[in-house]
């Protein structure tokens, strides 16, 4: 066994010269068969097994520019706390976030200002109270108090429903959405989808961590990725959809599930505050 993953490594691993070669080889070969046709012919399945080969040795190689610039990564002292130490990546994760929802709170609420929108208003609420929540967190972890961390991010995740609906009655009932220009609606689903799987994962890995503030924190991020793919799908019903009642319907029902988890969220961290 060993010497077939020997011979299988030295296969993946040809010189750089020839690796390119056959690179670039293949990919013209590809676009020749792809412009004119030739999908069945004899030459593309001469191509084809050639483009795996060439894919195969493509992705060996960046696995291991990956685990070199990991090991180097971790030779920084700064890198190597922030991958290995758990408390301060959730503190440094708390920074960023509260960076990043206070830029979008001032960015909503100037907006919302300046063109007289009460659509962009509720959304700067939304932000200002996810701000607000961050910094609470932040605030005691620099004072060293965790106690009350999660009776005070659940009782505000409870305000926080009063102004989802708000956005829902304008996103459902006015026919209001958040529009994303061109292709970034898809970068938008990218990011929406990327930061709900990470809640998730962080959840479930930093419950390890039996302090309330971090608890609060993860549980604060997913109910945050929730309300984003909310907007997410009241953007591409506004941009792919044809008007349909059951687009109504569908934000309807995401909307009041969304209100439902957070609702369940905010109960879980009340009750954890009092067993805590």
């Amino acid at each position: 066994m060993e010497k077939v993953l020997s011979a299988l490594q030295r296969l993946l691993r040809p010189s750089r010269a020839l690796a390119a070669v056959l690179t670039v080889v293949s990919a013209v070969c590809l676009v020749l068969i792809f412009v004119k046709g030739w999908e069945d012919t004899l030459f593309a399945y001469m191509v084809y097994p050639l483009s795996a080969y060439c894919t195969g040795v493509v992705a060996y190689a960046a696995g291991n520019a990956f685990r070199w610039g990991k090991q180097r990564l971790h030779e920084n002292r700064h890198y190597h706390r922030y991958a290995t130490d758990l408390h301060f990546k959730a503190e440094v994760s708390l920074y960023f976030s509260l960076a990043v929802t206070f830029f979008f709170s001032v960015f909503k609420a100037a907006a919302g200002i300046y063109y007289r929108s009460a659509w962009l208003g509720s959304i700067a609420a939304y932000y200002i109270l996810l701000a607000v929540m961050r910094y609470l967190l932040l605030r005691r972890i620099r004072c060293g108090k965790t106690g009350g961390s999660c009776r005070a991010c659940g009782v505000l995740l409870l305000v926080l429903t009063a102004a989802l609906g708000s956005i829902s009655f304008y996103s459902i009932y006015r026919g209001n959405a958040v529009h994303y220009p061109g292709f970034l609606i898809y970068a938008a689903a990218a990011y929406t989808f990327y930061s709900l799987t990470m809640a998730i994962y962080n959840l479930i890995r930093y419950r390890r961590i039996r302090i309330a503030i971090y608890t609060a924190s993860k549980v604060l991020a997913l109910a945050s990725s929730l309300v984003s793919l909310f907007f997410l799908q009241t953007a591409m019903f506004a941009l792919f959809g044809d008007g349909a009642a059951w687009e109504r319907l569908m934000n309807l029902f995401t909307g009041g599930a969304v209100h439902a988890i957070i609702v369940c969220l905010a109960i879980l961290l009340l009750k954890k505050e009092k067993t805590t």
